[in-house]
């Protein structure tokens, strides 16, 4: 399956606090391919939802502790690739309102 998050900038999440990377490993862990997206990124293209959407593959979060531990270099990122919102099995949206950039 694949599954496409529309997120915050992936730089600013939290891999040890943020409910949106906890939901992408678990994506990612049953198999699925973790993609992901920004609202700057959507389109209309004849009637039809597209995106500018980037691969993710996840390094998971550990407990150490009782603490989650992320390694610096959580996630690595594909090669974005334009393509209709169709071709996903399952669209999340994770905007976070209360972030101004």
């Amino acid at each position: 399956m694949k599954q496409a998050f529309i997120i915050d900038p992936i730089h600013i999440l939290d891999p040890g606090h943020d409910t949106t990377v906890a939901l992408m490993e678990a994506a990612q862990a049953s198999g699925d391919q973790v993609w992901i997206t920004y609202p700057q990124h959507l389109t209309v293209v004849h009637g039809q939802a597209w995106a500018t959407l980037t691969p993710v593959i996840l390094q998971p979060v550990r407990l150490q502790a009782g603490r989650w531990i992320a390694s610096p270099d959580w996630y690595t990122l594909g090669e974005p690739q334009f393509q209709s919102l169709a071709t996903m099995d399952v669209l999340w949206m994770r905007k976070d309102p209360p972030r101004y950039h």
